[in-house]
């Protein structure tokens, strides 16, 4: 039985009022099968109301076009792909000291308390990643998926949710892992792997491989998010920043050309919008809730 397997039947056994289900025995399978963080540190029983408040680097990986790949595979192939693929990457993020949370269909909610160490296992996890959609493709015979990440720290709070007598469920909740999958929504906008919150990047210490890529207003949010990418290629960042500081002083029409440049596209959309609408006090926080 595999991992998601395990969890969503224990609150599935929970739920059904096995009364010789106790939480230590919760807790035993926990263990095995989500690592021994989740083990430790969850709620006591799944009727209990009462949860924990804690601080923590929260991710979400999501697989881009999943609907799309999935209709063409069908359901076996597209079960066997992710299975080939979130198999190893599960098991990198324990072996990195995450805990996984929830796995809903090609997308995984995982954490670190450890916001440095959390960016370490994000690559490790990556680079996992990516040997595994070589391998699952060409094993399938589809095209290779990407799979991207977006990650946010912050309080979270740990309980159970559910009804008496109905699906019990183990979760975290907060404007932080809200937040982190709003910034991994975000990624196919950008065209990197990872983004990262301003918070994750000032928690982690500013590690210097993590660059500024914008500030942005995501919906449903009203304080803004900097995102931040660890580029592969310095020379393409640097011309990229460079184009970046007249657009942060507003000289849009600059800016715009500047980017059309470098082939960024979108960045010189947005210059043009901005130019033509320009905004009564240009803060360089962009709203995504505009379409660009």
């Amino acid at each position: 039985m595999d991992t998601a397997t395990t969890l969503f039947a224990v609150a599935g056994w929970a739920a059904a009022g096995v009364t010789w289900l106790r939480s230590d025995r919760i807790r035993n399978v926990l263990r095995q099968y989500a690592g021994n963080a989740v083990a430790r540190r969850a709620p006591g029983k799944p009727g209990s109301s009462k949860g924990r408040l804690t601080t923590s680097t929260v991710f979400f990986t999501d697989m881009k076009s999943f609907t799309e790949a999935s209709e063409k595979l069908g359901p076996e192939k597209t079960a066997l792909l992710l299975k080939m693929v979130l198999g190893p990457a599960l098991d990198s993020i324990r072996k990195s000291g995450g805990t996984v949370d929830k796995i809903v269909g090609d997308a995984v909610m995982y954490r670190h308390c450890d916001a440095l160490s959390g960016l370490q296992m994000l690559e490790n996890v990556h680079e996992v990643i990516d040997k595994s959609t070589k391998k699952a493709a060409q094993y399938i015979g589809c095209p290779r998926p990407i799979f991207t990440t977006g990650v946010h720290y912050g309080d979270i709070y740990i309980c159970y949710l559910g009804a008496k007598g109905g699906l019990v469920d183990y979760t975290i909740l907060g404007d932080t892992v809200n937040t982190a999958s709003r910034v991994q929504g975000l990624t196919s906008k950008y065209g990197f792997p990872a983004l990262i919150s301003g918070d994750t990047f000032r928690a982690a210490g500013m590690p210097d491989n993590w660059k500024l890529l914008d500030i942005v207003q995501v919906k449903n949010r009203k304080s803004p998010v900097d995102l931040y990418v660890c580029p592969s290629d310095m020379a393409a960042w640097a011309a990229f920043e460079e184009a970046r500081l007249p657009y942060a002083k507003g000289n849009f029409s600059k800016a715009a050309e500047m980017f059309e440049n470098l082939g960024l596209t979108m960045w010189a959309d947005r210059a043009r919008l901005l130019e033509k609408n320009p905004p009564a006090s240009w803060s360089t926080v962009w709203a995504w809730t505009i379409k660009n």
